[in-house]
């Protein structure tokens, strides 16, 4: 026999999500900018920041170049270089690509 849950079940669902929400709202657009400027610091000295760059495609063609010499695979720089451009500066996605194409 099939039962219908009630529909109380999901008013009250929804209830505590909102109320979830608007707990924490006021929390925090009446916290004190100076309070914010205080704690700020030691969270961000407990951070680390990478700044991550796109890599050249001739410094990407040197590290298949070295990948394959380790897997005594010779390739052109005509072979590698399209392979370098698709990956747009990530090192992982030529590695994929690299992959895939062998």
């Amino acid at each position: 026999m099939l039962q219908i849950p009630k529909p109380n079940v999901l008013e009250e669902h929804t209830h505590r999500r909102e109320t979830a929400q608007h707990g924490t709202a006021p929390t925090i657009e009446q916290t004190e900018p100076q309070k914010i400027q205080q704690a700020a610091p030691p969270i961000l000295s407990r951070t680390q920041r990478f700044d991550f760059r796109r890599i050249s495609v001739q410094g990407i063609v040197a590290r298949l170049k070295a990948v394959l010499k380790q897997e005594h695979i010779e390739a052109d720089d005509d072979a590698l270089v399209p392979i370098a451009r698709r990956a747009d500066g990530g090192m992982r996605d030529a590695l994929s690509l690299l992959d895939q194409v062998l």
